[in-house]
């Protein structure tokens, strides 16, 4: 009979444990051999959780966030650069032989109908607005930025991938803490009982790395819509999913590696997981 669909029970595919399946996380831990596994398109694949422990000394109470990390390639990034730089200075320099001489040209045509205008203030605006219209970054602006990501030993784009009530204030904690590039340990995610609260696959957290760049660079650089819709970044690796810790303090949740605040209401928990933290 056309269209049966047949329910099957998630199962671990290393001992064939029934997962827990919890909200509308993607990711599961199997609760008798406790490895992960994260629900693709095709079916059930194994995934390595990562964590970055609070600080040994610390007892306050801390909630686990999950990350995509993505490791960019720096190099890549500065060909990019420079090939959107001299494609957008061919272009503006196109324009200043072609569009000027042809619109001023539409200018004084225009004048020789009408009187009282001021013909050199006219001229300047429109002359203005051609330059503005392919607006190049500044090559020292864009040098700084690029040697800043290169000599960093591992330029990364965090994106969150957490449930959350507010998309622009998550996205901008993706910024916060990619700006900072923030070091941090990291250890395998092993223990027993302990469901990550991702939402997000890492084929959507690379979609999200390029928004999540371009909102941390410099306002005059973000302003050259021209030269940004040609830079792409590329990953040197694939996403690692790592859950950051957020030390709760009252309604806010603190950044311990981040140093920053995000308010709790902002993170979307199933009922069961309200107050899930860790000290480790």
């Amino acid at each position: 009979m056309s269209g049966e669909f047949t329910v099957r029970h998630l199962r671990c595919g290393h001992c064939g444990t029934e997962l827990p399946v919890m909200g509308r996380y993607i990711t599961f831990q199997c609760e008798t051999c406790f490895r992960y596994w994260i629900i693709t398109g095709t079916g059930l694949e194994p995934l390595q959780v990562f964590r970055s422990p609070a600080p040994e000394d610390s007892e306050a109470e801390t909630l686990l966030l999950p990350f995509w990390v993505i490791l960019i390639d720096p190099h890549l990034l500065r060909n990019n650069v420079e090939q959107s730089v001299t494609n957008l200075q061919s272009l503006s320099a196109t324009l200043s032989t072609t569009e000027i001489t042809h619109e001023t040209g539409d200018f004084d045509e225009l004048v020789n109908e009408l009187t009282g205008v001021d013909v050199a203030s006219k001229r300047a605006e429109l002359l203005h607005g051609i330059s503005q219209a392919r607006k190049v970054p500044s090559g020292s602006e864009l040098t700084f930025l690029l040697d800043k990501i290169e000599n960093h030993d591992r330029y990364s784009i965090f994106v969150p991938a957490f449930q959350t009530t507010n998309t622009f204030a998550y996205l901008k904690i993706g910024k916060l803490l990619t700006r900072k590039q923030p070091p941090f340990r990291l250890v395998r995610a092993e223990d027993p009982g302990r469901p990550v609260m991702c939402v997000l696959h890492p084929e959507e957290a690379v979609q999200l790395m390029d928004f999540i760049f371009i909102s941390t660079l410099p306002e005059s650089i973000q302003e050259s819509g021209d030269f940004l819709k040609d830079v792409r970044l590329n990953a040197a690796s694939p996403p690692r999913l790592v859950e950051l810790p957020f030390e709760i303090r009252g309604s806010a949740l603190y950044s311990i590696i981040g140093g920053f605040e995000i308010s709790s209401r902002l993170i979307e928990l199933p009922h069961a997981d309200k107050h899930i933290s860790s000290r480790s």
